[in-house]
């Protein structure tokens, strides 16, 4: 449905954007995930017409519409800040595209803003104004406006930034699911992985102005073609220095540094350098008889146990670097501590030798 090709966004000689290509299905959602400053607002906004572009073109459909202005692009924006309308009720805030941009009758208007407000489970709220609601509701209404518009092509700027931990996780499960249900392609901008990884097709890894990788978030996460990505998304375990050896064995792969080897099955990338493995892989044992006699196993000295709740953070000083496991929190809360000698082992699937 969009094709993006080339592009590129400068701010007089500071290039914000450089040559991004992308692809885009049709009812599709889009994660442009990356720090502060990696240029994934600015691309939005260049898709959006708020600022020009450089070179490149931006293609909806098969049409050009690099050069359209903003009101004849047919998209909608969902901005951090909810930029409702202080003046206006909940009701009117919704009604107003399709006023403005849809040229509706009342009788149409009032239909299709009780169909929104119920969608985003406002429809109590119509006569309230935006003050007289909480950040929570006030997105809400924020996106049944947008979704007023009937827009070809939705894009989302941190829209859940402003709002608590528990506000986040219950409008990320509900953002979703109201673009599943009406099949409308979605472009989000975040630097949460988290919130990129949940809601996301496919998300588009940013870094000083480029895609360095694009693909579905477990491809992200299990099989990342940078070190870049593979220290953002997630946590990691990474070694490099040693050697790579390919071997015929059930272990398809080695990475030899000093007396230690550790196995791995996948390889990512061409020329791999170094050798990752997930702290969710790791297992956190008292002896090495536990550890069992794999070639995945090393010992280490705790140097810090931090609960997370769900799992517990084990963090690690081996020979060979600071190595950190994820375990069960009621396994390992309250029983591991600092200064403690262990033993680390992982499976040799869990883990992929990659090229930096």
């Amino acid at each position: 449905m969009l094709s993006i090709r080339n592009l590129r966004v400068a701010y007089g000689s500071f290039l914000a954007v450089e040559e991004v290509s992308i692809d885009i299905a049709a009812g599709e959602c889009v994660g442009l995930l990356g720090p502060s400053g990696c240029g994934k607002t600015s691309l939005l906004r260049a898709l959006a017409g708020l600022v020009p572009v450089a070179s490149g073109s931006i293609i909806l459909n098969d049409v050009e519409v690099t050069s359209q202005p903003v009101e004849k692009r047919g998209f909608s924006m969902l901005f951090q800040q909810f930029a409702l309308f202080p003046n206006m009720s909940v009701y009117q805030n919704v009604a107003y595209p399709m006023k403005i941009r849809r040229k509706l009758d009342k009788e149409a208007i009032d239909k299709r803003v009780h169909e929104l407000l119920c969608m985003v489970q406002l429809q109590n709220r119509k006569e309230a104004s935006p003050s007289q609601l909480s950040g929570g509701q006030q997105q809400r209404v924020a996106l049944a406006r947008a979704l007023a518009a009937d827009p070809k092509l939705l894009l989302l700027d941190e829209p859940l930034s402003a709002l608590d931990a528990v506000l986040r996780e219950e409008l990320r499960i509900e953002i979703r699911a109201i673009q599943q249900k009406l099949g409308l392609t979605t472009i989000f901008v975040t630097h949460d992985q988290s919130e990129a990884l949940s809601m996301c097709d496919r998300v588009a890894v940013m870094n000083e102005g480029r895609i360095i990788q694009f693909g579905r978030p477990n491809d992200l996460y299990d099989l990342p073609r940078s070190r870049f990505v593979a220290e953002f998304i997630g946590r990691a375990n990474i070694f490099s220095g040693g050697d790579i050896i390919r071997t015929n064995g059930s272990d398809r792969y080695l990475y030899r540094s000093g007396e230690f080897e550790f196995g791995a099955c996948r390889q990512v990338g061409d020329n791999p350098t170094a050798y990752l493995c997930r702290p969710e892989a790791i297992s956190v044992h008292r002896s090495p008889s536990d550890a069992g006699t794999g070639r995945n196993v090393i010992d280490a000295k705790i140097i810090n146990v931090a609960y997370r709740g769900a799992h517990c953070e084990v963090v690690g000083q081996t020979r060979i670097g600071i190595i950190i496991a994820a375990v069960p929190g009621r396994q390992a809360g309250g029983s591991l501590t600092a200064e403690e000698r262990v033993w680390f082992s992982w499976d040799s699937k869990d883990a992929i030798i990659f090229t930096e």
